[in-house]
């Protein structure tokens, strides 16, 4: 491949970056919220009750670069291949998984996190998928 048309497929990859990350950051989170609640009950008995805290800050922390994630990947997506369907799957993932963190500390709202990170994580694959194709039919049939 020369030098040009990799320069040139590099911004095409950014929007793919981005839905990856989201991808990834959702899954993260639905992981932390599966986990976390065990080994909070472990860890003070273990005399590492500190640790708990900063459990607390991670999930701060994955909420934020979900939330953040996932708006630019669903803005950004919706741009390059216009599907609303993706967009709605998002828009209902978000909902979960905020009511999800709303409802902290009981069994719904560890279900709706749950719930609402795996729909994110969905959506998020799905649209970098539909840029995948998307970037797969622009530089097979047009050059730009």
């Amino acid at each position: 491949m020369s030098e040009p048309a990799h320069a040139h497929s590099t911004p095409e990859l950014e929007p793919r970056r981005l839905e990856r990350a989201a991808t990834w950051l959702s899954l993260a989170c639905a992981v932390h919220c599966l986990v976390f609640p065990l080994i909070g009950g472990i860890l003070p008995a273990l005399g590492a009750s500190h640790l708990v805290s900063a459990g607390s800050g991670l999930d701060t922390l994955l909420t934020v670069a979900v939330v953040g994630s996932v708006a630019g990947s669903g803005a950004l997506g919706f741009t390059r291949h216009r599907d609303l369907r993706v967009l709605v799957a998002m828009g209902i993932g978000l909902m979960f998984y905020l009511t999800g963190h709303a409802l902290e500390g009981s069994s719904l709202g560890l279900g709706f996190s749950i719930a609402g990170a795996l729909g994110l994580a969905g959506a998020s694959f799905a649209s970098a998928r539909l840029s995948q194709t998307c970037e797969d039919h622009d530089h097979a049939g047009h050059s730009h």
